[in-house]
């Protein structure tokens, strides 16, 4: 138990929700699976991202570019979060982007699909193409929408303006007043 509650401690000496271990541990890994996941797709499926496609390779290098600004932020990589704060704002700001658009095109293939399906009765070929291109890159993009969802959940809970760890909230303090620690 000694062994468990040292390792498991926050920075404050006590065991603490908001610790790393707890909040990063899965998501790194499931993330790391998901990457590669899409990396074989691309490279199996798409036969070597469609022989060069462009838009495949930017995508591709910006998931991971993505899942390394969410490994760094979850683990709370002090270098990352203070002395390279514009990176990850950046980061912050393009994850924000990434997922307005995600939501909105499914909200897109949705119209597509059910709504506009059912209403008119029959497929349009135009609607039934772009259902099609939104849907391929709906299911393309889930580790991206990971990794971005999670920076965006983890930059919400910190204090953008600490330029220092001792200026960070405290862990396991939720709006700075109410106690989420379970010991």
């Amino acid at each position: 138990m000694f062994f468990i509650t040292n390792f498991l401690e926050g920075g404050s000496g006590e065991f603490s929700l908001g610790n790393s271990l707890l909040t990063a541990y899965f998501p790194t890994f499931i993330g790391f699976i998901l990457m590669f996941i899409q990396l074989m797709g691309n490279v199996i499926i798409n036969k070597y991202w469609a022989e060069g496609n462009l838009y495949l390779l930017f995508m591709q290098v910006y998931s991971f570019a993505q899942y390394y600004a969410m490994t760094q932020v979850l683990w709370n990589i002090k270098t990352y979060l203070y002395d390279m704060r514009i990176l990850r704002y950046l980061f912050f700001g393009s994850s924000i982007s990434f997922m307005l658009i995600y939501w909105i095109s499914l909200a897109m293939f949705v119209d597509l699909v059910i709504v506009k399906g059912k209403m008119q009765g029959r497929d349009k070929g135009v609607d039934m193409m772009m259902a099609m291109f939104i849907g391929y890159n709906l299911v393309e993009f889930i580790p991206t929408a990971f990794c971005s969802t999670f920076i965006i959940l983890k930059e919400l809970t910190m204090n953008q303006f600490a330029f220092s760890a001792e200026e960070e909230y405290t862990t396991g303090i939720l709006l700075n007043r109410y106690n989420i620690d379970i010991f």
